[in-house]
């Protein structure tokens, strides 16, 4: 072969690997997602998903104190859980509070200075201290806070007869309605309680 045809063969040759290392190239990083992915997916361990077992319609519990004007805390087995009164709302004796410090946003808990919701949470406190409760359920039982759902009836009440407590909060002004979602069964009973205390006459001279 002629010496110029050499050069020309070798010329062609050299002129081909840079393009085939861009398309090397290419393709490398093209599939580097994918492959960190499945790598990442291979060595991930799958943590299941940890389902809380549901109490009876009814469950017994020990009084422990009331955390504020609607959510007891309570035992349950020698378990302590807190608990929200369904169907009632009352004032909170805490309060998120976000601040700019060093230019960055904190949020912290801040005691409110709201007599009823104090006034709520020591009548409760006064009913309830020392004694065993029924925690009556309808529908979920649990909220997004891990707080039991519940009607919380006192067995020895008014005069001996059973007390609810969630409707005595009511018909007592110490706290409000709050919704019930698709829950009937006592949606009726706890609406005229809170009825029953704002037309009370006795209430509105105090």
């Amino acid at each position: 072969m002629p010496e110029e045809g050499k050069k020309q063969g070798r010329s062609e040759k050299a002129s081909r690997w840079p393009t085939a290392v861009k398309l090397i190239a290419f393709v490398i990083i093209a599939a580097l997602p994918f492959l960190v992915y499945r790598i990442g997916s291979s060595s991930r361990q799958v943590v299941p998903e940890v389902k809380r077992k549901p109490y009876p319609a009814t469950v017994q519990a020990q009084f422990v104190r009331a955390v504020d004007g609607d959510t007891l805390a309570v035992t349950i087995g020698g378990e302590e859980e807190r608990v929200q009164l369904l169907g009632v709302d009352a004032g909170e004796l805490f309060r998120k509070v976000s601040k700019t410090e060093r230019d960055r946003l904190t949020t912290e808990w801040e005691a409110t200075d709201d007599p009823a919701a104090h006034e709520s949470q020591q009548r409760l406190q006064e009913l309830l201290s020392g004694r065993t409760l029924t925690l009556e359920f309808e529908g979920q039982q649990v909220d997004r806070y891990g707080r039991l759902l519940a009607y919380v009836w006192l067995e020895d009440g008014d005069e001996g007869e059973p007390l609810f407590v969630n409707e005595w909060m009511l018909r007592e002004g110490l706290a409000e309605p709050y919704w019930l979602g698709d829950r009937k069964k006592y949606a009726e009973r706890l609406r005229a309680a809170y009825g029953a205390e704002e037309s009370d006459p006795a209430a509105d001279s105090e």
